[in-house]
């Protein structure tokens, strides 16, 4: 699973909600930060990012001690669809493996096929020259 799945976005939305009233102030500390750090170069782009933190944080009533409800049946459908999309993933793991196990099984045949081809060929040209020289097979390399 990675950072980002359904459940960890939903639980960092929900931390975000409960928290509203501080994003502004920590945003601001943090943009502080990095001007000190980049001597200035990103204050453009750090006080941009606390406006809009700031705005976000002052459009909410902080929620002290209250959680948010997860709606139950919203939580086993995430879950359940978690689980189909992991074993989908797990079927399309499978079905490569075994077309490459699949692909690797003909390519050796089709390898066989040709060296009995030419080892045929090969003790027929011996078997025919030993008959034309009236002797016994010999090697010729």
């Amino acid at each position: 699973m990675g950072i980002l799945n359904t459940r960890n976005l939903r639980k960092a939305k929900d931390l975000l909600e409960k928290n509203r009233h501080k994003v502004g102030d920590a945003v601001e500390k943090a943009g502080g930060t990095l001007d000190k750090v980049s001597k200035g170069k990103t204050s453009a782009v750090t006080a941009k990012a606390s406006d809009a933190a700031k705005k976000y944080s002052q459009g909410a009533a902080p929620k002290y001690g209250t959680e948010i409800p997860v709606d139950a049946t919203l939580d086993r459908e995430m879950r359940a669809q978690d689980s189909a999309d992991s074993q989908l993933r797990q079927t399309q793991a499978t079905e490569t493996a075994a077309n490459a196990v699949k692909g690797a099984a003909d390519a050796l045949t089709n390898l066989m096929n040709k060296a009995s081809a030419q080892a045929e060929k090969h003790t027929a040209t011996k078997a025919g020259s030993a008959e034309n020289s009236g002797g016994s097979p010999t090697s010729q390399e």
